[in-house]
């Protein structure tokens, strides 16, 4: 999400640093998993960093951070500014939370802003929230097929979340808002496609 007065060739080139090249300047947040074959994302040019260690959550291997051991999807232990802390609360919510939270702080400095908000979600293990698995298996699939639907569905209520706050708080006008997902289908797939004959 960033303001659409910051636009910039070197903003979209990804190779400017945040504290030196604009003026004003752009404030940056990382709120997900870590920037890939990186152990110092908090170095990578974000003021804000909010993420797991791992390319799921719970999840250490080669070029990563590495996570914290046993982290689930529930009360995970989060990297915040370079220092693990337990949080109480589901992943997904927690990460749109905390980028609400950072917006907020910077639109009351009347600051322009960067922020970069990836879940892990729907990536496995297929975990979420009961009143989001729970419609999904009454429709009679099973207990994962349930869980990665689930999971979807809270991404897309975080996400509506969001936006409303950026309408409360004026910024809808002035702030471009891009949504992608490089998942594709995976366990949703025999389900709904949405047309396309491939998965991941």
């Amino acid at each position: 999400i960033v303001n659409v007065d910051e636009i910039t060739p070197e903003m979209l080139a990804l190779d400017a640093k945040p504290a030196t090249a604009f003026e004003p300047a752009v404030s940056y947040a990382l709120l997900a998993p870590p920037i890939p074959d990186t152990n110092d994302a908090d170095k990578d040019g974000f003021d804000e960093v909010f993420i797991h260690g791992g390319g799921g959550i719970g999840q250490t291997y080669a070029g990563s951070c590495g996570d914290a051991p046993g982290n689930e999807y529930f009360d995970p232990a989060i990297k915040h500014n370079g220092t693990f802390e337990k949080t109480k609360g589901y992943c997904t919510d927690l990460f749109f939370g905390q980028a609400a939270k950072w917006i907020d702080e910077k639109r009351s400095g009347n600051a322009p802003f960067f922020a970069y908000v990836v879940t892990n979600a729907p990536h496995g293990p297929l975990v979420c929230p009961e009143e989001y698995q729970q419609p999904y298996a009454a429709q009679g699939l099973d207990e994962k097929v349930a869980a990665f639907f689930g999971m979807v569905t809270n991404i897309d209520d975080n996400f509506g979340k969001l936006l409303a706050k950026l309408k409360e708080w004026d910024l809808e006008q002035d702030t471009l808002v891009i949504f992608m997902t490089d998942n594709g289908g995976t366990a949703g797939v025999k389900v709904f496609n949405a047309g396309m004959r491939g998965a991941k």
